[in-house]
């Protein structure tokens, strides 16, 4: 039901006002999204949880062969 209806029942989208309230203020801590440092963090996080799910196969390969050789 909520696939064909597109949305959750009662739940607006925000009207004129989602763009006004869905921001914060820039301060010192603001991360800006258009610089280098940006880019080298979020590729940096992705390429380390990408290599974090071949961890397992890969040290349960030698513990397999010295089980099992």
């Amino acid at each position: 039901m909520v696939v064909l209806g597109g949305h959750l029942p009662g739940r607006s989208h925000g009207g004129p006002y989602a763009g006004v309230l869905g921001q914060a203020p820039v301060d010192a801590g603001t991360l800006h999204t258009q610089v280098v440092s940006f880019v080298t963090l979020t590729t940096g996080v992705a390429l380390i949880v990408a290599l974090l799910n071949f961890l397992p196969a890969l040290s349960l390969g030698p513990l397999a062969d010295g089980l099992l050789g």
